[in-house]
């Protein structure tokens, strides 16, 4: 038993506070100290950490032990789409749902671009293509939909080298995609021409779309020419995609991972091949937890840094680990 003159740090140690416990607490303004029991004292703080639970529960849509109320009629959040994925039903699990549904969607998508090739450009079309859409990532290939194209005259017309004019192609290609005649190259006056794409062309995976003259260097002309595509970029065929690239999507690449995966650091270094700088890092711990962990580009050493990140874990983890990387590809 602790006599009243023990200093406090004397007195036996307790683990956690009981309701009923008594605190001594003073002010200059009293005449004597006073004292609060334990419970009366955080009654204050359990009530206003009640209220905004409560408040941040209704605003996020979660039932009152916190997880994610289930949407009927849901296309990608039904309770089934978590257990599929084995994922617990949560907020931010639920957001990992959402973000493949969208990086599928954008993927499907139609895309449009204009290229616009100047005179000094079109008069070495055949010495020097032009590759106006660089090339995509392996395992990825451009689909052209459609072609329009638009002359801009300006006080000369062009002169063909010979019976074509200018080829749409994968970069390097024998074959084209879309033939912009001779009669279009031409022309006289400013004229907007669709163009058929060919039957039967090679589709090339991993390369850009080229401009190319195959007669030789069309010669005279001063105007330019505009050019609209419209194009999917297209996975390779099942089971063949790696990452992702120009100008298009949110792609989201996984993987699994153990402690034995982790660096002396306690990182993992992860090759996205992705090609961007623009990436989100989320990590799942062995229970489908959302851990927070910090990233940063290339490996440890800060070597490639569009195509690794090196994600912060730490020693110690325990079972199978999962990540997911979101990249922005240019």
């Amino acid at each position: 038993m602790a006599n009243v003159e023990d200093r406090i740090y004397d007195l036996t140690a307790q683990a956690t506070p009981d309701d009923a416990d008594v605190l001594i607490i003073d002010n200059s303004t009293n005449v004597e100290p006073h004292q609060i029991t334990y419970a009366n004292l955080i009654a204050p703080e359990e009530t206003a950490r009640d209220l905004a639970d409560t408040a941040i529960k209704d605003g996020a849509g979660l039932e009152t032990d916190g997880t994610l109320i289930a949407i009927p009629g849901s296309n990608y959040l039904e309770n089934a789409d978590f257990v599929a994925a084995a994922y617990l039903v949560n907020l931010k699990n639920g957001l990992h749902l959402l973000d493949t549904a969208i990086g599928a969607i954008a993927q499907a998508a139609s895309l449009w671009v204009q290229h616009n090739l100047t005179s000094a450009e079109i008069l070495d079309l055949n010495v020097t293509p032009l590759t106006k859409q660089l090339a995509c990532a392996t395992g990825k290939f451009y689909l052209v939909k459609r072609v329009i194209a638009k002359n801009n005259f300006n006080s000369v017309a062009y002169t063909s080298a010979g019976a074509n004019g200018i080829y749409l192609r994968y970069t390097g290609a024998a074959d084209y995609i879309a033939h912009l005649n001779k009669t279009f190259l031409e022309s006289k006056t400013t004229i907007r021409k669709s163009f058929e794409q060919a039957d039967g062309y090679t589709i090339a995976t991993a390369t850009g779309l080229q401009y190319y003259a195959p007669d030789g260097n069309p010669t005279n002309g001063d105007g330019t020419i505009s050019v609209i595509i419209e194009y999917v970029l297209t996975n390779d065929f099942l089971g063949t995609s790696t990452g992702a690239d120009t100008g298009c999507c949110v792609m989201p690449i996984s993987g699994t991972f153990v402690a034995g995966d982790l660096t002396a650091r306690g990182n993992l270094e992860v090759n996205h091949a992705l090609n961007t700088s623009d990436v989100a890092v989320f990590v799942l711990d062995n229970n489908n937890e959302s851990v927070a962990a910090s990233f940063s580009l290339g490996d440890e050493g800060g070597v490639d840094k569009p195509n690794n990140v090196t994600i912060s874990i730490g020693a110690g983890i325990t079972g199978t680990w999962r990540y997911y990387i979101l990249g922005n590809v240019l």
